[in-house]
């Protein structure tokens, strides 16, 4: 199996787990739909920087830095969307952008062609 086919199976499987724990934690524990939106995403957020530390741990500091990079806007936007700031997710998306183009032009570089 190709890593595309294998990194979009892997991205549904992880929207769909995703949704089925807000709707749990919103059905039967009686969380409200916005609080359990926010569960999901902060469990989402250890797991991610968990990854991070994994990599940094086992000395793939630019991988870890290219993975870290453009989740921070992404972070940024999640935030505005919980206070309600419109400029903070605009800002986010744009960030996101730019620092995915960087990413992409010193990624090109370490990656063998």
């Amino acid at each position: 199996m190709d890593h595309k086919k294998l990194l979009q199976r892997l991205s549904f499987a992880g929207v769909f787990v995703g949704f089925t724990i807000s709707g749990f934690l919103y059905k039967y524990l009686g969380i409200s739909e916005h609080k359990s939106s926010l569960i999901v995403i902060a469990i989402c957020i250890v797991i991610f920087l968990s990854i991070i530390m994994y990599l940094i741990y086992k000395k793939h500091y630019l991988g870890a830095l290219i993975l870290f990079l453009p989740m921070l806007p992404v972070f940024i936007g999640i935030v505005g969307t919980y206070i309600g700031n419109m400029y903070m997710i605009i800002g986010g998306l744009v960030g996101f952008f730019i620092v995915g183009i960087a990413i992409i032009k010193i990624a090109s570089k370490y990656i063998p062609k």
